[in-house]
């Protein structure tokens, strides 16, 4: 857990310093460490979003549509 939080700590100062490639790294390993964490995979698409790969963000999204039907509202 306290890994986890480290690499969410790190990618959000990444993220403020718009270094995208640090800040995925960085949310990429804490999806890594908890596959189960909802919040974790979504961090990692809504900062691929805001990079600007619109593409990408969305196969992200698609994904976690499909990992967490049940915690998910989807149409």
């Amino acid at each position: 857990a306290q890994a986890l939080r480290l690499c969410q700590l790190a990618a959000q100062a990444y993220r403020e310093l718009k270094d995208y490639g640090n800040a995925r790294k960085n949310f990429e390993r804490a999806r890594d460490l908890d596959t189960s964490n909802l919040k974790a995979h979504e961090q990692v698409a809504a900062l691929v979003l805001e990079g600007g790969d619109a593409k990408d963000a969305e196969r992200l999204y698609f994904e976690i549509v499909r990992k967490f039907a049940d915690k998910v509202d989807a149409p």
